[in-house]
């Protein structure tokens, strides 16, 4: 027998004892590389799965929204505000240009004015809201931004803010996206370099102090002047036409028609109502053999009190007795002066019930065309005088305030 034939085992003998022992070891591992390995592949396969299952969009893994910033909401300019968004909810930002608290003990909202540059609109809210506001006492003048309702009441759309928090004010340094119309004209006539200061009423300049209304005469014509009177009527141009704004100014018995066109009307920050104390600064035109004054710039038009004069804005000789009014007289002006009984309210507006020897009539007041100061001063119980127009509702007359300073307290 040969070496290699020695060397070789015996296909037919038993297997040596020791190789029993370590054939054993082997065996088990692979098992358990076998078991593990099969766990790996039963949890990859579960995610896998778990993956699978889960709805597009999921946010089980992380907060939904936890990468993204939160949506942010367009601003609407208050100009696009019109009856196709009555339901529906907008964001504004502008500049806060007066804010309107309901009188003591009665049961009208507040009225906050804002403008940016495309106009102005007034947002209505109660006191439940206004206590909400957070750093209500810095709201004049200041920049805001709020997220209001839009609805219509007597084909009226109206703004509200259903809740305080709804309301912010933004920080004086902030960058306002909606400019008041003086913010934006100014801007227009910003330069680069330094540059002296511009006059905006187009080269000339009126001598220091400001003439009264009948001091104003058709010899000046030419000649730019600065007057001062109280406003006794404003009147708009009307809608397709290119007539100018028309502003009367009244001190005592003499009267001056003031003029501008709707570029300068943009410009200016506080607009002329009747009652308040303006001064205005233009070039004197002779229309009619009268003399009239034609402004050149906004910014020559300026409010110096908005206290309407003590002089009365009713003319009490002309007052009727209650009981005369009829229904035929729907749609006149008349005057009418009594008692007031107890106010109710509307929305947008007051109505009391006005008593006189003869009879009783309601006198509604409506907020948008009563200036503020006028309904601070009624209550229950005072002696007023009232112009306005005779209306009718739900089958009773009633006496419509005319727009302006048509009630006052008598004596």
């Amino acid at each position: 027998m040969t070496e290699y034939q020695q060397a070789q085992p015996d296909p037919q003998s038993p297997p040596h004892k020791a190789d029993g022992p370590k054939a054993r070891p082997r065996q088990g591992a692979a098992s358990i590389y076998g078991v593990a390995i099969l766990l790996v592949l039963l949890v990859f396969l579960t995610l896998i799965l778990n993956r699978m299952a889960k709805p597009s969009g999921s946010c089980a893994d992380k907060p939904c929204g936890a990468d993204k910033a939160p949506a942010e909401v367009a601003v609407v300019k208050l100009a696009e505000i019109d009856d196709s968004r009555i339901g529906s909810s907008v964001t504004v930002i502008g500049k806060v240009m007066d804010l309107f608290p309901p009188p003591a003990g009665s049961k009208r909202p507040y009225g906050l004015k804002i403008a940016d540059d495309s106009g102005e609109k007034t947002i209505n809210f109660w006191q439940t809201e206004y206590d909400q506001i957070q750093d209500k006492d810095v709201l004049a003048g200041a920049n805001i931004r709020a997220r209001v309702s839009v609805s219509s009441y007597q084909d009226k759309l109206q703004l509200k803010l259903l809740a305080g928090q709804d309301l912010e004010i933004l920080p004086p340094s902030a960058a306002v996206e909606a400019p008041t119309p003086a913010q934006k004209a100014a801007a227009a006539y910003e330069q680069k370099a330094p540059a002296p200061a511009r006059d905006f009423s187009r080269g000339r300049s009126a001598p220091a102090g400001s003439l009264s209304v009948g001091a104003v005469t058709a010899a000046q014509k030419g000649q730019t002047v600065r007057v001062r009177g109280r406003v006794e009527s404003v009147r708009a141009p009307k809608e397709g036409t290119k007539q100018p704004y028309a502003v009367l100014l009244k001190d005592g018995e003499a009267t001056l028609r003031v003029t501008y066109w709707s570029n300068v009307n943009e410009v200016i920050t506080v607009k002329p109502a009747p009652g308040a104390l303006f001064e205005v600064e233009g070039v004197v035109e002779v229309y009619k053999e009268k003399p009239q004054l034609q402004v050149k710039s906004g910014y020559k038009v300026k409010l110096v009190d908005d206290t309407p004069a003590s002089a009365p804005a009713v003319d009490v000789s002309r007052a009727v007795a209650i009981s005369s009014i009829t229904a035929a007289d729907k749609g006149q002006a008349r005057v009418v002066k009594g008692t007031l009984g107890a106010p109710r309210a509307l929305r947008g507006g007051v109505v009391y019930a006005l008593t006189d020897e003869s009879g009783t009539i309601d006198l509604v007041l409506w907020e948008s065309i009563i200036p503020i100061d006028v309904l601070n001063a009624l209550g229950e119980g005072a002696k007023i005088a009232a112009a306005g127009e005779v209306g009718e509702y739900d089958g009773k007359l009633q006496i419509k305030a005319a727009k302006g300073y048509s009630a006052m307290v008598l004596p």
